[in-house]
């Protein structure tokens, strides 16, 4: 990576809430090994502090290659926030806007970048949602399962916003009924059509701000049981700021699902040695 003062250059993004530390290895070698760089670098309070890093690097034909990665330092397939910053990343690079097409682990993604407003496409096939009840606590939680890139569980059953969310939370995402755990996303009632949406995340083993594919699960779960539900399904996440699920309908069916919502650039700058010191490791 492209060095400042001896430091490691990075980007921080926010995508609706979402935040992310951005590695271009166009600048340059990324640091290595990079799964304990990205566990000490997502550290809040004691480093940068993030819900992922994303890697991005370029492809053929004009496109960019990128990867995800959770706090735990795992790669996964595929972040619908992540690929909005990334897509924004590059339209600031460049000079403008316009369609980024992107490579990632789960397939190809076209966004639009329009300002600090991105719209992307999907990268993976959609499961259909399908209703589940799970025992917790000694009594029955009804939800529905859906595949949007990770697998999610989504309450019809809102959680204001001055409340943490209940511990029901952390186990269901480790339920046995979801080998490889679950996002968990609670949808609330909606207010002059804009429904709030709060979810515990997978890997970074919270609630986080914002989950792109949250939405896009909870407007598959919404549509399943309205079928006059228009596009776009319009949500609140938790850092206050409106994610927006468009589509289409055709044979019962939706398509052509965009993940659309704001991807500001928060900063840039270069790490030191010490943001990268576990607590008690260094002094």
């Amino acid at each position: 990576m492209k060095r400042a003062g001896g430091g490691i250059r990075f980007a921080k993004f926010s995508g609706a809430g979402n935040d992310f530390v951005l590695l271009d290895a166009r600048l340059g070698p990324l640091p290595r090994p990079l799964g304990p760089w990205v566990r000490a670098v997502c550290q809040r309070g004691v480093s940068v502090g993030a819900d992922g890093v994303l890697v991005v690097e370029k492809a053929r034909r004009g496109r960019l290659r990128v990867g995800f990665y959770n706090p735990d330092g795992r790669r996964h397939d595929f972040c619908g926030n992540g690929s909005r910053c990334a897509a924004r990343w590059e339209a600031l690079r460049r000079g403008r806007g316009g369609e980024v097409v992107l490579d990632t682990d789960a397939g190809r993604v076209r966004a639009l970048v329009r300002g600090s407003r991105v719209g992307s496409g999907l990268a993976f096939p959609l499961g259909a949602p399908r209703p589940l009840s799970v025992r917790v606590y000694g009594r029955l939680v009804r939800g529905y399962v859906v595949t949007a890139g990770v697998p999610h569980f989504v309450l019809l059953r809102g959680v204001p916003d001055d409340r943490p969310l209940p511990a029901l939370a952390a186990k269901l995402r480790a339920h046995a009924a979801f080998p490889g755990g679950a996002n968990v996303d609670f949808v609330g009632p909606p207010r002059a059509g804009v429904r709030p949406i709060r979810t515990f995340e997978r890997g970074v083993e919270g609630e986080t701000l914002a989950c792109g594919t949250g939405c896009v699960a909870a407007a598959l779960v919404l549509a399943l049981r309205n079928a006059r539900l228009r596009s776009p399904a319009r949500f609140r996440v938790r850092s206050g700021a409106r994610i927006d699920i468009r589509f289409q309908r055709r044979g019962g069916r939706l398509e052509g699902l965009r993940l659309c919502g704001e991807a500001r650039l928060v900063y840039s700058g270069a790490l030191n040695r010490e943001a990268l010191l576990l607590p008690g490791r260094g002094r």
